[in-house]
């Protein structure tokens, strides 16, 4: 792998993650009973979240409509409503992008995806926060988001995988200014120094294990 890429990220072709192949929504659905959220211009359900206990997770679709209309307000607001309660939300949060079954490139690979994205991350710096750390459909969430924003270079498709460097330089830097808006809003919390440092030095410690060199 060249030396400015880190973790080479492999989706098998038939994944259902929300960063894999297509975002197979109903094979997802059809075997994993959770949460589902799908987001509208002009409603989604608060009611889900406020049953939600800490440490369960819920799928949150953005549909292509949205996607294409680059209209990021209702995905900001989902992010911005779980700041109230931060440490309940924590890693719960599983994405997936609506109405893409037919098209054969990864979602990481849509360039409207990618600047919508791009947009929802600048509005909510503190997003990684909530992302799902658990492999319960394929790679976490945690990783699929370094592969919506941050550059990547396909290495090769076949034999059912599509591999991906991901930029070294560029993971870092969007970690570090995750990490800085996760730290502020965690100080706004009646939580103790250690405490946050704990938190925030486990989420290095996994963004290390996930990206790290060959």
């Amino acid at each position: 792998m060249p030396p400015n890429l880190s973790y080479g990220h492999i989706i098998p072709n038939d994944s259902t993650a929300g960063a894999g192949k297509g975002a197979r929504l109903s094979s997802l659905f059809k075997h994993i009973k959770m949460p589902i959220i799908l987001l509208s211009l002009s409603f989604w359900d608060r009611s889900i979240l406020k049953k939600m206990e800490p440490g369960s997770k819920t799928f949150l679709i953005v549909p292509v409509e949205m996607i294409r209309s680059h209209t990021t307000a209702p995905a900001v607001e989902f992010f911005k409503f779980l700041y109230a309660d931060p440490l309940r939300f924590r890693a719960s949060v599983m994405l997936t992008f609506e109405g893409y079954d037919d098209d054969p490139r990864e979602v990481c690979d849509l360039p409207e995806v990618r600047r919508f994205m791009h947009s929802v991350v600048q509005a909510c710096p503190e997003l990684l926060f909530f992302m799902n750390q658990d492999p319960i459909t394929g790679a976490p969430d945690f990783e699929h988001l370094f592969m919506l924003v941050v550059d990547s270079t396909p290495l090769f498709d076949g034999s059912g995988l599509s591999m991906y460097g991901i930029d070294l330089e560029a993971s870092g830097a969007f970690f570090e200014r995750s990490l800085t808006g996760i730290k502020a809003m965690l100080e706004t919390l009646p939580l103790s120094a250690l405490t946050i440092a704990e938190m925030l030095g486990a989420l290095r410690r996994r963004y290390l294990e996930t990206f790290r060199q060959p």
